[in-house]
């Protein structure tokens, strides 16, 4: 059985900890939480998704060919994602941005061993921090926008909580103002208070606070959305996983950066291709385990 402590954090050797990831799956006891490392570099409708810093550099990229914003070129390029992403929406026009959501985040076409993590593990419901549609295309997930009420279905229809918006919504109401897309500081504060999202940040802070959560493709650096939640579900925390997968042990720095985000396990492989090779192994063993 594996210990669970708070902190520091659990370093787990990757086949331990697999088998107990498989436990709580077909237990229906493990939520996937999904980052763009998960669909980064697949197939969009006219072109590839981007990973994080070369979203970052497309919208510099589209921020100084407006000719509208005041600031130097090598400015701009010392930003970080969040800072540059509050320049891309107040400079780029609107119609820009539509284009570029819908070129390279919408059509998504996932590798068959993502298909297969997809459908082929009964996933209770799931969160995504991507903008794509990757996931909801190529499953029976059904997308729950931010800033919408929803009713939860009584039926097995599988939910996919999109915490940061959705690039096909942003893409084709282009003349509707209607708050959607979480990419900048500002962005992030809407989000985490408007009256809107009190269902879908509810239902994460309840989660981060009893269930056990797997984090696939997400570097956790700047989260601020999941590092309130996270605060915030701190005193009604119970004993779960907070679960990251890496193929080296993170530096202390790095660490210390999930731990704000509420990362109590790191199930370590020592080679690459984590991603893939987790998604392959994990489906392998919940069919063996179901046998």
């Amino acid at each position: 059985r594996i210990e669970y402590k708070m902190n520091p954090i659990d370093i787990i050797e990757y086949e331990e900890g697999i088998k107990q990831l498989v436990k709580y799956a077909v237990e229906k006891k493990l939520i996937p939480v999904f980052g763009a490392g998960f669909t980064a570099g697949c197939q969009s409708i006219n072109g590839i998704v981007p990973n994080g810093k070369r979203a970052t550099e497309s919208m510099c990229d589209m921020i100084l060919n407006s000719g509208s914003c005041p600031l130097r070129e090598c400015d701009i390029k010392e930003m970080d994602f969040s800072e540059i992403s509050d320049l891309f929406f107040e400079y780029v026009s609107r119609d820009e941005r539509a284009t570029y959501f819908e070129d390279f985040y919408t059509g998504v076409v996932l590798f068959q061993h993502q298909v297969d993590f997809l459908t082929k593990i009964n996933w209770p419901y799931a969160y995504t921090l991507n903008v794509d549609d990757g996931i909801e295309k190529n499953s029976d997930f059904n997308p729950i926008l931010p800033y919408h009420k929803f009713r939860r279905p009584k039926t097995s229809k599988r939910i996919l909580y999109k915490l940061h918006g959705d690039a096909e919504y942003e893409s084709k109401y282009i003349d509707k103002i209607q708050d959607n897309i979480v990419f900048s500081q500002s962005q992030y504060l809407q989000a985490i208070t408007s009256e809107d999202n009190t269902d879908i940040y509810k239902a994460l802070l309840a989660d981060y606070a009893q269930e056990h959560l797997l984090f696939i493709g997400c570097s956790l650096q700047e989260e601020r959305d999941l590092q309130f939640v996270y605060d915030k579900s701190k005193s009604i925390q119970k004993d779960a996983y907070k679960i990251v997968l890496r193929n080296k042990i993170p530096t202390s720095q790095e660490q210390r950066d999930l731990k704000k985000h509420g990362i109590n396990a790191i199930f370590r492989r020592e080679f690459g291709g984590s991603i893939k090779a987790a998604c392959g192994q994990l489906c392998a063993e919940c069919a063996e385990y179901r046998q």
